[in-house]
């Protein structure tokens, strides 16, 4: 089917219409905006794996903040940003271009006058022109510059809701933490109103790296939010309404199996219902599209979230196949498993059980596999979800193609 119209958007947040489940978080973070609006500065943390969704889940608020709560909203990406400096270009930046079509943007241009410039064929490209002595003011002064922005929105618009997001290289500052402590001890003292809810979205590591830098700095966060995988059903209703918002039939059988194999992971719902759609040649999805799909998605997942040592070496068959059966058989990854549990499945070949010991140690070494964080011998876990799941995907292939070989 036409691409163009897939309801599925792998490598981008999920449009609103799409979005399923997170309703106690969605309540916790809308309820952190309400907060903010009444003048206090408020400041939360999206955590997870990659390809949780931590992003889709902010956007998403973004959208109710500025729908239900008269929020002016952006959305700052930080891939790649390690200075603080930069940090602040990147979310004025983004508050512009964000906003230049809404009814208060040309209230946010008026604000940085000649410092702007649109660019383009059609003037709609914006660069932001601030010195480095400006740049290291407006660092210092951060809340007051963003006060000052919800100020002149004017048109209603009484909070300012930033999602700053992929910030785990700026974690690993150890300025930030003790800037982001600074500023909030500021506020505090200063007992002026903030209307501003700041949410930080990034890897539960980093958060930790940075309570390294500055204990106190976890006590900032409210909410903190962990962002765990769907239930079954929750990813059920993800595809069903998915399709049948395009019209297009799905039976309840092909729903619980694509659902079963992306895991409760919504990246990976998005890739699978893509490359499912991409397959389909009419306007319903019948067995053998959800399979070609899934095995497509497979690559694509691969190539961006899993090691390339490890990809090399499921080029064997055989561990493919090793991998899928225990990935298979381990129904959550809080759940460890040993070699003593894995001799015993009745699914492993006599070739597998004999590959067993080869196939541990080399996928420890490549990072496919990790020990308990309690250093117990012989018993191991998946480093995340998403490899977990990843392995699941390569077994359907294995299986697409006949057995492993011995």
């Amino acid at each position: 089917m036409n691409p163009e119209y897939s309801p599925f958007t792998p490598n981008q947040p999920v449009n609103a219409d799409f979005f399923t489940g997170r309703k106690s978080q969605i309540e916790d973070l809308l309820s952190t905006v309400r907060k903010a609006a009444r003048g206090s500065l408020q400041i939360g943390w999206i955590a997870g794996e990659r390809g949780m969704g931590k992003s889709s889940l902010a956007s998403f608020v973004s959208f109710l903040a500025e729908r239900d709560e008269h929020a002016l909203s952006a959305h700052v990406h930080l891939g790649g940003v390690r200075k603080l400096e930069d940090m602040v270009r990147e979310t004025h930046l983004s508050l512009l271009k964000d906003n230049q079509s809404k009814s208060w943007g040309k209230n946010l241009l008026s604000l940085f006058g000649e410092r702007v410039k649109q660019i383009g064929l059609f003037g709609v490209e914006i660069q932001l022109d601030m010195s480095d002595k400006e740049l290291m003011a407006t660092t210092n002064n951060f809340t007051t510059s963003l006060g000052r922005i919800i100020e002149k929105a004017g048109n209603d618009r009484n909070v300012l809701f930033l999602i700053l997001d992929d910030i785990n290289g700026l974690a690993d500052n150890p300025r930030f933490a003790h800037w982001l402590k600074s500023m909030m001890d500021s506020v505090a003292t200063s007992r002026t109103d903030v209307p501003v809810c700041l949410i930080f979205v990034g890897l539960e590591e980093r958060l930790d790296k940075m309570r390294e830098s500055n204990p106190s700095v976890g006590r900032i966060f409210r909410p903190l939010i962990s962002i765990r995988p769907w239930e079954q059903s929750e990813s059920e209703r993800f595809f069903q309404n998915a399709f049948s918002k395009r019209n297009i039939g799905i039976g309840k059988s092909n729903v619980k199996f694509l659902a079963e194999y992306s895991g409760g992971l919504p990246v990976l719902a998005h890739e699978i219902g893509d490359s499912v759609w991409r397959r389909a040649k009419d306007n319903t999805i019948d067995g053998d599209d959800c399979i070609q799909g899934i095995v497509e998605a497979a690559y694509s997942v691969g190539t961006r979230f899993i090691e390339k040592e490890v990809i090399q070496a499921l080029q064997s068959r055989k561990y493919r196949s090793i991998l899928g059966k225990i990935a298979k058989n381990e129904g959550n990854l809080d759940i460890k498993f040993s070699r003593k549990e894995l001799l015993s499945l009745e699914t492993f070949t006599p070739t597998e059980r004999k590959s067993l010991d080869n196939f541990l140690r080399r996928m420890m070494k490549l990072g496919g596999i990790a020990p308990i964080k309690d250093g117990e011998r012989g018993v191991y876990r998946f480093p995340t979800h998403m490899h977990r799941i990843y392995f699941l995907l390569q077994a359907i292939n294995v299986a697409q193609k006949g057995k492993p070989d011995n």
